[in-house]
């Protein structure tokens, strides 16, 4: 989830019935969602913080490794990014 109420959504939607693990990644809606851990223990899911430039530092390579891996789903057709709007060069 992106953060903010998209990440309340997002834990609203985890069934107790299976297995979920949210990935903190970074808050780019510009809020920092508040999560009641009992949410976490009735429901039955793992929180777990990535910190992805911490770790990039520390292996560079790991860096490399998942943009290429990125590219290759990419390439597949298996991600579709949303472009909401295309700006030329020229105009910076």
């Amino acid at each position: 989830p992106v953060g903010g109420q998209i990440f309340d959504q997002c834990v609203r939607c985890v069934s107790v019935n299976g297995y979920a693990r949210l990935l903190v990644i970074g808050f780019a809606s510009g809020t920092i969602p508040k999560l009641p851990v009992n949410m976490a223990l009735i429901k039955g899911f793992d929180l777990v913080g990535v910190r992805m430039g911490a770790q990039f530092m520390i292996q560079p390579e790991l860096g490399v490794e998942a943009m290429a891996a990125i590219m290759r789903m990419t390439d597949k057709g298996k991600l579709r990014p949303h472009v909401s709007a295309e700006f030329s060069l020229e105009n910076f």
